[in-house]
């Protein structure tokens, strides 16, 4: 022992400081390691969150007891890689995170000078798709929403410009009636200028078309032709199963109804003219006025003569040949008189989008 503290007082203070060091550094080193290789792999729980989403998955987390880091503006949320399925599976069932994108807090971030006016553009229609989800999120029934908006660019002629689109992808808890579907095409089409509620297309999350946005927003009321008659077979059905149970008894009896819409449209307009009863609309009178005047007497060589006195008329007789001169000056002026007779009736008429053609029922008892 005494040979070994011998052998590094040789060394000198210097030295032994620096194998000091050296020591310690790895000592540190290794403890590093060993302690990132017992720390679990970080992943990617879930990114591009809005605060309502950050607070309800954080706020889940901890009732687990589940170790996280938040990155990107808190944002986006890390966990133990190997969890990340399962909670996501977990939280969904939940119905977390809500979705619905980004909202007008986007520019709230960056520099609005130093972007384009494309980026801006960009940004601010998913604003306003995030905002539309998240509103339509507040009605009954609705669990998630995404809403995309097509509005194409302006253009120099106001003939090319195409009009703007949207398409709602909903899921639900339950079912939607026809004024709710009609409420949501209404509420999107109020936000968005230039877009008409019959150009709005809404799915469920089964892929079932709740409102086309190539049909009439008048004619199928936010459901398709298909959703109408099965509707209106449904409500028939219910009401002769009634009728015939309350006298055969309940569960005795068996309805099938088939409906068939007319989809067909017609417009007609007529105007009738009758001779005897015509009224005049309006009437102008035009008059007209002539004037005329004429120069008499007869003129000969010798009052023609300078100096002459105008010949007086007498009963002689005169040889010197003379001749007649007549001249008329005609004035005349007027107001036209046109005259216009208006229709005795005029009326127009427009059938109704759908009507119910004949309805076939089939009622079985037993």
């Amino acid at each position: 022992m005494s040979g070994i503290v011998e052998q590094f007082s040789r060394f000198g203070a210097p030295r032994l400081a620096a194998m000091l060091a050296v020591t310690l550094a790895l000592v540190g080193f290794f403890a590093f390691v060993m302690l990132r290789m017992s720390q679990p792999t970080m992943g990617v729980l879930f990114s591009d969150l809005n605060s309502s989403d950050v607070s309800a998955i954080l706020k889940d987390l901890d009732t687990r007891g589940v170790k996280y880091e938040l990155r990107g503006d808190g944002q986006t949320i890390l966990v133990d890689k190997t969890v990340v399925p399962r909670l996501r599976l977990d939280l969904a069932s939940k119905g977390i995170p809500a979705g619905g994108g980004v909202g007008y807090e986007i520019f709230d971030k960056g520099d609005a000078f130093s972007s384009t006016s494309f980026v801006q553009n960009i940004n601010h229609m998913r604003a306003l798709e995030g905002e539309l989800s998240r509103t339509i999120r507040s009605i009954s029934r609705v669990q998630a929403a995404r809403v995309h908006l097509v509005i194409p660019e302006k253009r120099l002629f106001e003939r090319d410009r195409e009009p703007p689109r949207a398409s709602i992808a909903l899921k639900l808890a339950g079912e939607l009636d026809a004024a709710q579907v009609r409420a949501i095409r209404h509420l999107v089409s109020s936000a968005v200028d230039g877009l008409r509620p019959e150009r709005v297309s809404i799915v469920d999350e089964r892929g079932r078309l709740l409102a086309d946005g190539a049909q009439s927003e008048n004619g199928a009321a936010g459901l398709g032709i298909e959703e109408r008659q099965v509707g209106i077979e449904r409500r028939l059905k219910l009401q002769i199963e009634d009728i015939v149970a309350s006298i055969v008894g309940h569960g005795r009896a068996r309805v099938q109804v088939s409906a068939a819409l007319d989809v067909n449209r017609i417009e007609s307009r007529s105007e009738t003219f009758d001779p005897e009863s015509r009224v005049v609309r309006s009437s102008q009178n035009r008059t007209e006025a002539s004037t005329t005047s004429e120069g008499g007497g007869g003129v000969t060589v010798g009052n023609e003569l300078p100096g002459a006195q105008p010949g007086q008329g007498g009963n002689a007789p005169r040889t010197t040949p003379r001749r007649t001169r007549r001249s008329s000056i005609t004035r005349s002026h007027g107001r036209p008189a046109p005259r216009c007779w208006r229709a005795d009736a005029s009326s127009a008429s427009r059938s109704p989008f759908w009507s119910t053609a004949p309805i076939a029922a089939a009622p079985m008892a037993r």
